[in-house]
């Protein structure tokens, strides 16, 4: 199982509707998101992911980014109220956080009696003989965020009911420095995640743990972030464009998208047929794309890369 780990921004769920047909025919990538703002769409799009037969699994109680107000945290929940209700397609979790813990947990299984649930650690303030009394015996899935350390709950929660949240993508703090290493390693879970006997495999796509943070403005350079199969590793390539002036991006894409249309010419097997592939040599031609459905298209192409090439 491959579970790519979104935020619930709306490029985020627009790559999500793009995938959704996909993800149902596959079966094995499940989508696990964590809302972080009260967003409209959000709804709109687990509801269409749910029609088309997708399952998704989704944080029942955010409290990051603008959620960590519990007001707009409670009307984030109750926007997806009747998509959490899905017990056939839709896995409530449970985010283990710094204000979250044990008790909070304990209601939470309360509130979600026989279902399958699952269970984010971002801090091991609760112990693993505490989480396993409190699992008993229900359908639960595990998985460890970056900054924890599985090896400390390997005595209680066996590997088989786990995920480890890989941080692979290799962040910067501006575009214009992906240009000093165009290509780079993305790491081999999707290969290794089975023989290592995890239940499965998770990312942030390519984007950085905390990408729910709004952060930044206008940017002096843009980039595309493309990951492909060599050998028995993922890798990333990037497209940078030239520093030009802040804000106007026309004519940074206007020579980063024919570099990229140049490099697929080139080598016509080194990235995998997808939708969002497709969506970005459609425009090179001169139609311009944007910051936000750019991000949605390297989403797609990535969790499509991936669902392609992972270990069956």
């Amino acid at each position: 199982m491959y579970i790519p780990y979104l935020y619930g921004r709306q490029e985020e769920l627009r790559a999500l509707d793009d995938l959704a047909s996909g993800l149902a025919q596959h079966g094995k990538v499940v989508p696990l998101i964590e809302p972080t703002e009260v967003q409209p769409l959000l709804h709109t799009k687990i509801s269409a992911a749910r029609a088309a037969g997708a399952q998704v699994m989704v944080v029942a109680n955010p409290t990051r980014g603008d959620l960590a107000n519990p007001v707009a945290a409670a009307t984030a929940i109750s926007s997806i109220s009747t998509d959490l209700a899905d017990a056939s397609l839709v896995r409530p979790v449970f985010r283990v956080s710094p204000t979250q813990g044990l008790p909070e947990l304990q209601q939470f299984l309360l509130q979600y009696p026989n279902r399958p649930i699952g269970v984010v650690l971002s801090t091991d303030a609760i112990t693993g003989a505490d989480l396993l009394k409190a699992l008993g015996q229900r359908d639960y899935l595990v998985l460890f965020a970056p900054e924890v350390d599985p090896a400390t709950y390997a005595s209680s929660i066996p590997r088989s009911k786990s995920v480890v949240i890989s941080d692979n993508f290799p962040g910067r703090t501006r575009n214009i420095d992906y240009a000093l290493t165009l290509d780079e390693s993305f790491g081999s879970d999707l290969i290794t995640w089975r023989g290592d006997g995890w239940a499965g495999f998770s990312d942030f796509t390519v984007l950085p743990p905390e990408s729910f943070a709004a952060t930044g403005g206008p940017a002096v350079a843009v980039a595309i972030h493309l990951t492909y199969m060599s050998g028995q590793t993922m890798r990333v390539r990037h497209f940078v464009s030239d520093a030009g002036t802040r804000g106007q991006n026309a004519p940074k894409w206007a020579v980063i998208l024919p570099q990229l249309q140049a490099v697929v010419a080139a080598s016509p097997t080194m990235f995998d047929n997808t939708q969002g592939l497709a969506a970005f040599i459609t425009q090179a031609g001169g139609v311009y794309t944007s910051p936000g459905t750019s991000k949605r298209q390297q989403i797609g192409h990535h969790v499509e890369t991936v669902a392609v090439n992972m270990t069956p």
